[in-house]
């Protein structure tokens, strides 16, 4: 029975690699971030760490959120930092991560539509993205063109809708 589970979870991972990707960046520093071989438990595959010293050669790149289950994303990810870089197929891994690890950085200096729902017609407010406090936190995995995030403006939290970013999850701003 177990082999069986495995043998599933293994042709469902390989199905979610294939889907569509949401480009993330691994938002917290100085954390053991670890990576999970189940959506639920304590099962840890392998911990990543970031430095927060400002160091390109600090940070990890190419996280793919390819799925959610509750608290976590099951992501496509390359293990090396920057300076270690890698791009082949061959470099990335598979695995759960906890949702409160995962986000983006806003574009700074442009206007970034928050909609109430995942529609074109369900604008709540247009802001500067200069005036978003932190990163923005992704909850859910992409419902087509839109992110469910939360993100922190004018002291206020909002859990919003915002239309798609690009690939660039240094900065990349909304239509």
């Amino acid at each position: 029975m177990k082999k069986i589970f495995i043998i599933l979870l293994t042709l469902a991972a390989a199905m979610l690699w294939c889907m569509a990707e949401t480009q993330a960046l691994l938002v917290h520093f100085n954390t053991q971030m670890p990576i999970y071989s189940s959506p639920e438990g304590n099962d840890c595959i392998e911990v990543l760490y970031q430095s927060d010293n400002c160091n390109a050669d600090s940070f990890y790149n190419n996280i793919y959120v390819l799925a959610d289950s509750g608290n976590r994303f099951y992501i496509r990810y390359n293990p090396h930092l920057e300076s270690e870089f890698c791009n082949s197929d061959s470099c990335f891994r598979a695995g759960w991560i906890e949702k409160k690890l995962v986000g983006f950085n806003p574009f700074p200096g442009r206007l970034m539509k928050l909609y109430t729902s995942p529609a074109e017609d369900s604008v709540l407010m247009e802001i500067p993205t200069d005036s978003v406090e932190g990163h923005i936190a992704l909850l859910q995995a992409d419902e087509g063109d839109f992110k469910y995030v939360r993100l922190r403006y004018a002291g206020a939290d909002y859990k919003v809708w915002i239309t798609r970013y690009c690939d660039d999850v240094y900065g990349c701003y909304g239509r």
